[in-house]
């Protein structure tokens, strides 16, 4: 994870011809392991305001586009990634 002070920085790559990766680096706080599983459930937020729909509804939107959102957390930051096919 590269270190930011400027707050999530997002990533291109070109896995394959074929696949690309767009990915969000946070070095924020982890994401905890009680929290992981339900991450992506509708309605679930830790925040006081929050909804606990942004991250269902990327899922769902990334799925219904033949994508996968991804993420990995540490002690040092998050990613998360959405994999996509390439059209050609």
């Amino acid at each position: 994870f590269p270190s930011h002070d400027t707050g999530p920085q997002p990533s291109l790559q070109e896995n394959s011809e074929d696949l690309l990766t767009l990915a969000v680096i946070n070095d924020g706080e982890a994401i905890t392991l009680k929290d992981q599983p339900r991450l992506f459930e509708p309605f679930y937020t830790t925040e006081t305001k929050g909804t606990g729909l942004g991250l269902y509804v990327s899922r769902e939107l990334c799925l219904q586009n033949q994508a996968n959102l991804a993420f990995e957390s540490s002690e040092i930051g998050t990613i998360f990634s959405i994999q996509l096919k390439r059209k050609r």
